[in-house]
């Protein structure tokens, strides 16, 4: 009986152990953040356990917070690289593509807050949007940028985050009022949810779907889309919860989006989603190439499901389903609202 007890003992732990390592070879910013903690252990013995305490730590940090953006949205063709960083004696800076990872080459600074920003800044720059960003304005990819990098620098710590807003983001307004415009707001869509869940989705998707036909696209054609379909998303963003409900579709050349707010104001049986479902077909009926599904709190992420359910019947989802988290105030207090945003083409299954 003893000897069973601990046979099966051993075959537990060993299946524990298994999931364990799996999980850890699965996720690669894990195993960057234990050698973190290995080389913090040994860093006194000079400067190059320092250099390697910071580099596995950013790649990880890093590393973690682009795997979490992902899940937020629908194509990896947004932050399609990983990130490795190399130090280098000289304080220039060098970074080149090399088998699907951003190289960054630094010179080792002190401050960590200068070496994660630094190398963020250089990452998003080379990674946020590859196929589509030579198709942008500067100005709005300045912005764009800077907003992407506000996010992962609020998450790394406030400290990162009151450092970059100081030394990076307030000195790109002196003389840049273009770039002040577009930064707020990207940052209006952002506070509605639908930066990360929409925006950059749909200019990757519409990105995707022009470079496919072989046409270059007429720049100033695309730049006057994209002002307008801005405008569109900010509408929504900042009327979401009023009475007056924005336009939702955006039918242009190169843009054809629709959205579909779920709101939990119908009565509570199982038709009331039907509106909903109606509304998407009507889009695509009307030319929309793709139809956002999104929808705040419980009751509405349970709509949204029961949406989607049905609407995969007729037409064919794209890749994953987005959560999100949205903080606001009420009643001078902060309370942070889980959303949920799905994707439809209409193309037929």
């Amino acid at each position: 009986m003893i000897d069973l007890n601990w046979k099966s003992f051993l075959l537990i732990s060993a299946g524990f152990f298994l999931k364990y390592f799996f999980d850890i070879i699965k996720n690669i910013e894990s195993i960057e953040k234990i050698s973190a903690k290995f080389w913090n252990i040994i860093k006194w013995a000079g400067t190059y356990p320092k250099r390697k305490t910071i580099e596995k730590e950013l790649q990880g940090t890093i590393n973690s917070y682009i795997k979490d953006i992902r899940k937020k949205v629908f194509f990896e063709e947004i932050l399609p690289y990983g990130i490795k960083i190399e130090w280098q004696k000289k304080r220039d800076k060098r970074v080149y593509l090399k088998r699907g990872e951003v190289i960054i080459r630094l010179g080792y600074d002190f401050d960590h807050r200068k070496n994660f920003i630094e190398a963020l800044i250089i990452y998003i720059e080379e990674s946020l949007l590859p196929t589509i960003k030579h198709y942008f304005s500067p100005e709005f990819f300045m912005a764009l940028k800077f907003v992407t990098t506000a996010e992962i620098a609020c998450r790394a710590s406030r400290d990162i985050y009151l450092y970059f807003l100081k030394n990076y983001y307030r000195p790109l307004f002196e003389g840049q009022p273009q770039v002040k415009k577009w930064i707020r707001k990207l940052f209006d869509i952002k506070k509605g949810g639908l930066f990360f869940p929409i925006l950059l989705p749909s200019l990757s998707m519409v990105g995707r779907e022009t470079l496919s036909l072989l046409i270059k696209p007429d720049f100033d054609l695309f730049q006057k889309e994209i002002t307008g379909f801005i405008n569109f998303l900010k509408n929504i963003a900042t009327k979401r919860e009023r009475f007056d409900e924005p336009p939702l579709i955006y039918l242009k050349n190169y843009i054809k989006i629709g959205v579909v707010l779920v709101s939990r104001d119908y009565p509570n049986f199982t038709f009331k989603y039907m509106p909903h479902i109606k509304r998407v077909k009507r889009n695509f009926e009307d030319g929309v190439k793709f139809c956002f599904i999104t929808g705040l709190g419980f009751k509405n992420i349970k709509g949204v499901k029961l949406i989607e359910k049905e609407l995969k019947k007729y037409y064919r989802k794209i890749d994953n389903t987005s959560y999100f988290i949205i903080e606001k105030y009420r009643h001078q207090k902060l309370i942070r609202i889980k959303g949920i945003c799905v994707c439809f083409t209409r193309e037929s299954k």
